[in-house]
């Protein structure tokens, strides 16, 4: 699926499990590209303050706070009760997560085969208890998520390669028009 059909799919899912699920938000979380760095790469419900903060002022590294930890234990972790994740991080992550509202929050690894990608982290305002098969469901849903992000990196490796091999082609037919005046003379 190109990166345009996946944008839309993903904001689908991301409202569905806003509206349906009693989610207040939900982020994306990736590996920067050549760093070892945490991003929201797509999000829902949280304030562009929070998602700044993350992404340019106060970045995560993959193995800190929670979705750095469980990038690298490759684990889902939930807390249901802020007390439980302050701890966790630095004290000025917390303060965005109180500033956010946030009372409860899960983030499930993004598999992609047995490499993972990132995390799928969903956010309550509300404390809240997680079911089993809620737990279960943000699994699969989150290694569906790193499928189709999977795949819109696939099909811009394409897309660039299309690119240069028509570049090369007209190369080619420039150097074979130049043989053949050349080949006249």
């Amino acid at each position: 699926i190109s990166s345009k059909e996946s944008k839309v799919i993903l904001d689908f899912l991301i409202h569905v499990l806003i509206s349906d699920l009693g989610i207040d938000a939900v982020a994306v979380w990736v590996i920067e590209e050549g760093t070892d760095f945490m991003k929201i790469e797509e999000s829902s419900g949280l304030s562009e303050r929070y998602i700044r903060f993350f992404n340019k002022t106060d970045r995560i590294r993959v193995g800190r706070g929670l979705v750095g930890q469980v990038m690298s234990d490759k684990k889902t972790i939930y807390y249901e009760k802020p007390e439980e994740y302050r701890d966790f991080g630095n004290a000025r992550w917390n303060i965005m997560l109180q500033d956010e509202g946030v009372k409860a929050i899960l983030s499930s690894p993004m598999f992609v085969g047995d490499r993972v990608i990132g995390t799928f982290n969903i956010y309550y305002k509300t404390p809240h208890q997680i079911s089993q098969y809620e737990r279960r469901f943000i699994e699969i849903l989150a290694n569906q998520i790193s499928i189709a992000i999977e795949n819109t990196e696939h099909s811009r490796t394409l897309r660039q390669s299309e690119e240069k091999l028509k570049r090369q082609i007209e190369k080619l037919l420039e150097l074979q028009n130049v043989t053949q005046f050349l080949n006249l003379r």
